[in-house]
């Protein structure tokens, strides 16, 4: 259904600005086998992969009630923005007769294919420095065959306007360059009336956000004094002068625990902010 588009060799589109530019970019990455990957990528894949077999997670656990408690039968769609090694599609799958799940780096979304389909995978350990063990693991999902993934930017998103039900984005607030564009991408794709849930523990890095971006603590005098989710509240009730066409109800906030292991020797505790928000079936 994306006519025209370059896959990867397991079948996910790259719907990109540039397709020839993002595969030249990615070099042998764009079909190594895992013990092949490059460094930085072997430790992406080592920090996010271990969390598909963790189904105590409070994060994932918060994620599912959620779900359940603002969704009633199941939804036509469902898009997750920046859905990584796809931890999250299950908890989607459930309640939603068709899922998306897209990420702007296709690596994760290789094994979030595989992760799809139900079968076992090897898992990267990252030891020390830049030594790794591997290890095959079977993961226990049933196949999703409601769920596609794609290739893409979650500020410039390959959806129609107004066509999903729920609309997530999980620790993508603070990963990009422009978040208050990425909730207007959001927005825009959310049906009246739908769900979108944001999740972040708002570690603002200068080097991917730049601090004038920043939703709180920044440069800007728009958030002066706030923090980053009374910041979020602000946008999307419309209180803000970025987005004051914005219309949303808060329904739902909590913080959450969210452990990720980079090696043997560390792992990064976060207090990730759950916001779940219901959208006016108006506009103003």
């Amino acid at each position: 259904e994306w006519d025209g588009a370059t896959f990867s060799s397991e079948g996910i589109p790259l719907l990109v600005a540039d397709p020839k530019d993002y595969v030249e970019g990615l070099g042998s990455e764009w079909n190594a086998e895992l013990e092949a990957l490059p460094f930085h990528a072997l430790a992406h894949l080592a920090r996010y992969l271990p969390q598909l077999q963790d189904h105590t997670c409070p994060l994932r656990l918060a994620l599912r009630e959620t779900l359940t408690t603002h969704v009633g039968n199941k939804v036509e769609l469902a898009i997750e923005a920046g859905c990584s090694v796809g931890a999250d599609l299950q908890a989607l799958s459930n309640i939603s007769e068709r899922v998306i799940g897209f990420d702007a780096y296709v690596t994760p979304l290789r094994y979030a294919m595989r992760y799809l389909s139900g079968q076992s995978m090897t898992i990267p350990r990252r030891n020390e420095g830049r030594g790794f063990t591997f290890v095959e693991h079977e993961i226990g999902a049933s196949p999703m065959s409601n769920v596609s993934l794609l290739c893409a930017d979650a500020l410039n998103p390959p959806f129609l306007p107004e066509c999903a039900d729920v609309v997530v984005a999980m620790n993508l607030l603070d990963n990009v360059p422009s978040p208050l564009n990425l909730l207007a991408q959001m927005d825009a794709i959310l049906k009246p009336g739908g769900l979108m849930i944001v999740a972040s523990p708002f570690n603002w890095n200068d080097s991917i956000t730049p601090p004038n971006e920043q939703i709180a603590g920044s440069l800007d005098p728009e958030f002066e004094g706030l923090d980053s989710s009374s910041a979020l509240l602000k946008v999307m009730e419309g209180r803000s002068s970025y987005h004051p066409h914005l219309m949303y109800t808060c329904v739902g906030s909590q913080d959450v625990d969210w452990k990720v292991r980079e090696h043997d020797r560390c792992a990064v505790h976060f207090r990730v902010h759950l916001c779940t928000l219901r959208k006016s079936e108006s506009s103003r």
